[in-house]
């Protein structure tokens, strides 16, 4: 009985830090005759936008899911375009149900 228990938490703690991997997100432009033209449609700001909110953008949006790795890598993975630059973008805090759970806010408004 204990070795199922600890199984079961050994593989809830494990669920718990893979879904904890925060990915970055990159915008990348092509510096073509001067100017930089995007990769793709430019989203709205992605500053006002939440982590989830720019997961669920659709992929002609000038927006790079980064894993592993960095903006630059991302740049030189690209080619034909040229010189090729991108830029971190960092979002919008997404606070999760749990964040929710733990930080509200009460009022003593009776």
């Amino acid at each position: 009985m204990k070795k199922l228990l600890f199984i079961a938490l050994t593989a809830l703690v494990l669920v718990g830090f893979t879904s904890c991997h925060k990915h970055r997100y990159c915008q990348c432009y092509a510096y073509v005759n001067g100017e930089d033209i995007p990769l793709g449609e430019d989203p709205p700001d992605l500053t006002q936008l939440t982590a989830s909110a720019i997961d669920s953008l659709d992929a002609s949006y000038n927006v790079y899911i980064i894993e592993s790795g960095t903006c630059n890598d991302k740049a030189k993975e690209i080619v034909g375009w040229g010189q090729v630059t991108c830029r971190e973008v960092s979002p919008k805090y997404d606070s999760s149900w749990l964040t929710e759970l733990f930080n509200k806010k009460t009022s003593n408004k009776h």
